[in-house]
């Protein structure tokens, strides 16, 4: 049955998303999304350690402060390695492209 569909649409072009025309292209397409969707991530996850905050600062008990407190030290790290990976694959890839042929 899936042999039939997949047949029935075989004459389906499919436009490439990407439009990398090699492989350090690729890379660049591939660091920079990741880079987008970190960051997107990366504010979401430090507002909800803002609200953590301000429930456990509100409620008086430390343990959920310092539990924020650790949490928003996690979403720092993390947004920066995130961040540092994709511009660490931006350097690469400008490397590989210099080097001579």
């Amino acid at each position: 049955m899936l042999s039939v569909a997949l047949l029935a649409h075989a004459d389906t072009t499919y436009d490439n998303p990407i439009n990398a025309k090699s492989f350090p292209d690729l890379i660049t397409s591939i660091a920079k999304a990741v880079q987008d969707i970190g960051t997107v991530l990366a504010v979401a996850a430090i507002v909800f350690v803002g609200v953590r905050f301000v429930i456990a600062a509100a409620s008086g008990d430390t343990g959920a402060l310092t539990k924020a407190r650790t949490m928003l030290w996690y979403v720092l790290i993390g947004t920066v390695i995130v961040v540092g990976a994709s511009y660490l694959a931006q350097v690469a890839v400008s490397i590989v492209k210099n080097l001579p042929k």
